[in-house]
């Protein structure tokens, strides 16, 4: 299977590295030469092991027009549209993009593209860690959460299978919408605050005060989501945010990445998006408020004395 995967950054990095062995794999990337290149990039596990990998990149999906049977999607998400135009350069005419990123929105801009029933909704809760511009540490397992329907049960289940012999376990479920809300949930508790703290996940279950304020802010986004009548993948919110917290303990979330490189945060497609459709649906939602507008005023700080 030939696997485009656009975005090097944590999550990008980390497939590449699990997948390589099992799949002929192209990252594409801004950072990137313009050519395709090969390059090493070493995988870091939680036992302290590593595994090297050789990885191809580019900058130009054109390099590779037409070549990828799936294209994953692991950019940030004001970087989604960019993704959409790579690949519908980079995918066959009936190859598929599978978004892993966080936030609401990704799936239709990439359907938009390319249509339908080749844009598919993803999450992933592992843990992934940029030690070094070539070095990903696997800070903390999780599941992929890939959305099916039958116009594309066969690349989905291709690449569940594939995720699946690399060893990070994935699962399908049929409603996208939980997919979304579902990760959504999680990011709603854990990212702003890790960012806001400057703290690893683990910090959220040490300290009393930050597990309060993520118990509010889930609580909040299970509202709106209950308001959409979308169905959460799991019977206790708070429980599964703070399993993800426990097994992420030693992650840096992405939105404390951001923030440490004063690089623009993804606040708005996460809390922004519970206070939006909050807002609209009358709920009050004080925590994710306050939270976009914490994240925000750390975005204008950069740069300042």
């Amino acid at each position: 299977m030939k696997i485009a995967i656009i975005g090097a950054g944590a999550v990008g990095s980390l497939l590449a590295g699990y997948l390589s062995p099992l799949a002929d794999v192209l990252l594409v990337s801004r950072r990137a030469a313009p050519t395709i290149e090969p390059q090493s990039l070493t995988l870091r596990h939680r036992d302290g092991t590593e595994s090297v990998r050789t990885v191809r990149a580019t900058a130009d999906p054109a390099q590779a027009t037409g070549w990828a049977d799936i294209a994953l999607v692991c950019v940030k998400t004001f970087d989604t549209d960019y993704a959409a135009q790579v690949s519908a350069t980079i995918l066959t005419a009936d190859g598929i993009a599978i978004t892993l990123q966080n936030g609401l929105g990704n799936v239709e801009k990439l359907a938009a593209a390319l249509g339908e029933n080749r844009a598919v909704a993803g999450v992933s809760t592992n843990g992934a860690t940029i030690l070094s511009p070539n070095t990903v540490y696997h800070s903390g397992a999780g599941n992929i959460q890939l959305a099916i329907w039958p116009a594309v049960e066969k690349p989905v289940r291709a690449m569940q299978d594939l995720f699946q012999q690399a060893g990070l376990p994935c699962t399908t479920v049929e409603n996208v919408e939980t997919v979304l809300w579902g990760k959504l949930v999680i990011n709603a508790g854990v990212n702003a605050l890790t960012a806001i703290l400057g703290q690893k996940n683990g910090f959220l279950l040490d300290a009393p005060a930050a597990r309060a304020i993520l118990t509010d802010a889930v609580m909040e986004a299970v509202a709106v989501a209950n308001a959409l009548n979308v169905s959460l993948p799991y019977a206790d919110p708070v429980a599964q945010v703070l399993q993800v917290v426990a097994s992420t303990r030693e992650t840096r979330s992405s939105m404390f990445s951001d923030v440490s490189r004063r690089s623009r945060t993804e606040i708005d497609a996460i809390n922004g998006e519970v206070v939006r459709i909050g807002t609209v649906y009358g709920i009050s939602v004080p925590v994710n408020r306050t939270l976009v507008r914490l994240v925000h005023a750390l975005e204008m700080s950069y740069g300042q004395a």
